[in-house]
């Protein structure tokens, strides 16, 4: 009985060591943030209204409006290089097909629902992060968020 515990022992050990996981943690995007505000060329968006959240895992995103009525949510991907945010939502699934509001940007951020979007890093994330979006117009689109 002993040598069957000192043989099974190492296997036990190993096993659990190599089914801990980092619950999706992937550095300091990893979490929800809470999208504090928008401006436009420097000016506050006054339709902003502070309920949308941006959750990061790995390399999904999903954006995510909470209101009192009901929300709203839109996946995508992403990955960072070179001091650009790349946010992909060109997906669909058998019940929701590409560009539909499932796999799109949410209504109200200024970004393009589909496609790729790259957003400039401003701010590194910590507690806070700022991403920047030029659109095609020239428009200066600044995102301010905090970790929620």
């Amino acid at each position: 009985m002993n040598k069957i515990i000192k043989a099974l022992l190492p296997i036990f050990i190993l096993s659990i060591f190599s089914s801990c996981q980092n619950n999706g943690n992937i550095g300091d995007w990893y979490g929800m943030w809470k999208l504090q505000s928008i401006t436009i060329d420097g000016v506050d968006d006054p339709e902003y209204e502070p309920n949308v959240f941006w959750k990061f895992q790995t390399g999904v995103i999903q954006m995510v409006r909470y209101s009192e009525t009901s929300g709203s949510t839109g996946t995508g991907t992403w990955k960072e290089k070179n001091g650009i945010l790349e946010l992909t939502y060109e997906y669909s699934d058998d019940s929701n097909p590409e560009a539909s509001r499932k796999y799109s940007t949410l209504s109200g951020m200024h970004l393009p629902a589909t496609g790729v979007i790259p957003l400039e890093i401003t701010k590194k994330p910590s507690s806070s992060m700022i991403l920047t979006y030029r659109a095609e117009d020239g428009t200066n689109y600044v995102y301010t968020f905090k970790k929620w």
